[in-house]
């Protein structure tokens, strides 16, 4: 007798949301990103700046979100003080095809901030516990003195980097003393996003790729990963972190 197999389908609701959002600069099409449609102001506002086409929120304008024809976020700078050619955009190895139009780390990071061993693995358990972590991807701010400031998701580390760093410069946090957690391995791409924002430490649940260790050490960050209860690999400028 022939039985039938079982197949299990999951309910559109229980599965991430991704949508095509889109981003209007100076009243012209600019960019669309996959994402998950949450905090999409600070998404796109974090996008400018880990692309250098914005320095402060005080650059923006003006900033508007729309969901007539889809979520749609407008805004205004003064100026775009370079040309962006979309034939150089890098595709890079984000869970989402992250999109850079950056070309090479410009930044060098001098902050002598020390942070301990003991706090930083207190840091990421925390963080973990406080991002649903089951199918989004997360990243989060945190002091020296081991506060998380903002956490936010994605399904792309890339865009959760972004998010976070949006709503840190709406806030106005400086971020030359402070830390920056994600989920997932570090890649070369959120080296760079760090890097714009002088992040001095950065803590990825995961392992970090080559040319994210090059590129931390070009630009003097301390970067961290494969976090475990005794252990921690600390894969560049490792006189940040202290055994306390």
């Amino acid at each position: 007798m022939r039985q039938n197999k079982i197949i299990s389908v999951l309910s559109v609701l229980s599965v991430p949301s991704e949508e095509p959002l889109q981003l209007k600069l100076n009243d012209m099409e600019f960019i669309t990103l996959l994402a998950t449609p949450a905090d999409i102001k600070e998404l796109f506002v974090g996008f400018l700046f880990t692309e250098g086409i914005i320095k402060k929120w005080e650059d923006v304008l003006c900033l508007d979100e729309c969901e007539k024809e889809g979520k749609r976020v407008s805004i205004d700078i003064e100026e775009i003080v370079e040309t962006i050619n979309p034939k150089s955009a890098i595709i890079t190895s984000g869970c989402g095809r992250g999109v850079t139009f950056q070309r090479m780390i410009d930044t060098m990071i001098t902050n002598p901030i020390q942070v301990g061993c003991e706090l930083i693995s207190r840091l990421m358990k925390e963080f973990l516990s406080l991002s649903k972590m089951s199918r989004l991807h997360a990243a989060a701010l945190a002091d020296k003195d081991g506060r998380i400031l903002i956490i936010k998701e994605d399904i792309g580390r890339h865009n959760a980097i972004d998010k976070v760093l949006g709503a840190g410069l709406i806030k106005r946090i400086d971020f030359e003393d402070k830390l920056l957690l994600t989920t997932g391995r570090l890649s070369s791409e959120m080296v760079l996003k760090a890097s714009r924002a002088k992040i001095p430490v950065v803590v990825a649940r995961s392992y970090a790729t080559s040319l994210a260790v090059k590129w931390a050490s070009m630009a003097g960050m301390t970067i961290i990963g494969e976090i475990k209860a005794d252990s921690m690999s600390v894969y560049s400028q490792q006189e940040r972190i202290v055994n306390d």
